[in-house]
Formats: C-alpha cells, sequence, structure tokens
C-alpha cells in the first residue's frame, strides 16, 4: 500500500513541482491552499503524510498542524520553510511537527524524509540499468569488476591476481 500524501502550500507551482519531486513513489490525495483547508482535507482524507508550507495564509501552518495533530495523531506532519535561519528553525521544531525540511532541500531530500517519518526503510533509487552493467548503483560497479578480473589472464600472461599469491 502506497503512502498518501496531502500537499499544503499556497502556490500552485509550488504544488505541482512537489507533485514531480514525489512521482509516483507516493500517492498525492489532496491539495490545500491554507491552514483552514488542510485541517478539512486532512479530517476527510486521512493521509499517511501532510506537508505543509510554514507561510501559508488563513489559518497558520503551525496551529492548522497543532489541530491536524489533534485529530489524527497518526499522522505525520512535515513542514516545509523557505528560511534557513537557525532561530528560526530551532522555534519551528516546537510545532509537534515530525520533520522541517527546507525547500531548497526539497528536491534531494522530500522522500527520504517522507520515508524516515513513516518509518520505512530508505530504498536505493533503481533505473534498471545496474543489471545491463550501466547504472550508477553498486551492482554496475561490481559487474565492472568482474570484467576487468576475467581479462586479468590475457593482460598478464596466465592465472588470476589470487593465483599469483599462492595457496
Amino acid at each position: 500500500m502506497a503512502t498518501t500524501v496531502l500537499i499544503v502550500d499556497d502556490e500552485a507551482d509550488f504544488r505541482d513541482l512537489v507533485k514531480r519531486v514525489l512521482g509516483g513513489a507516493v500517492e498525492v490525495v489532496g491539495e490545500a491552499t491554507d491552514g483552514g483547508e488542510a485541517v478539512q482535507q486532512a479530517a476527510r482524507l486521512a493521509p499517511d503524510v501532510v506537508l505543509m508550507d510554514l507561510d501559508i495564509s488563513g489559518l497558520d501552518a503551525i496551529r492548522a498542524a497543532w489541530k491536524i495533530k489533534a485529530d489524527r495523531p497518526a499522522t505525520k506532519m512535515i513542514l516545509l520553510t523557505a528560511h534557513d535561519e537557525e532561530a528560526y528553525l530551532a522555534f519551528t521544531g516546537k510545532t509537534g511537527a515530525d520533520a522541517l525540511l527546507r525547500k531548497q532541500d526539497l528536491k534531494t531530500q522530500l522522500l527520504a524524509r517522507i520515508r524516515a517519518v513513516t518509518g520505512q526503510a530508505a530504498r536505493p533509487q533503481w533505473d534498471g540499468q545496474e543489471r545491463r552493467g550501466k547504472g550508477l548503483g553498486t551492482p554496475s560497479a561490481w559487474n565492472g569488476w568482474d570484467r576487468r578480473r576475467k581479462g586479468w589472464p590475457k593482460k598478464f600472461g596466465g592465472g588470476s591476481p589470487t593465483d599469483a599469491e599462492g595457496p
């Protein structure tokens, strides 16, 4: 069963960016533009995770987060912020949110943060190329080593590198 996500941000372009970053890794069940709508959508849709911008209009994100967590304690809350000042980040940690993510880090850390708050093990991205020795993952590196090892006898007069070490 896919993790379900509610996206809360007053900018449609940013919500679209979040959906592109999430891809098919999770199921986006709804979107909201302000805190009041977020509380209603969370109660109606029961998402596993709510991604909420701290700078939303209407009911502010901190009050909305408290209301959502009071109604559905199992719902995980990730607050998104454009701010990176230490004092601001320290204050937002007291909101009851499960995680905080800077918008600048969205593309590189969002899926990992969702997996962390939902208790899912981090899985490496697999592009289907490793099996053919073309991808960036670990299997391709080992496949390359195997190809080089098999060429050892031709380059160095027979035997394998382990044969040279003796019994």
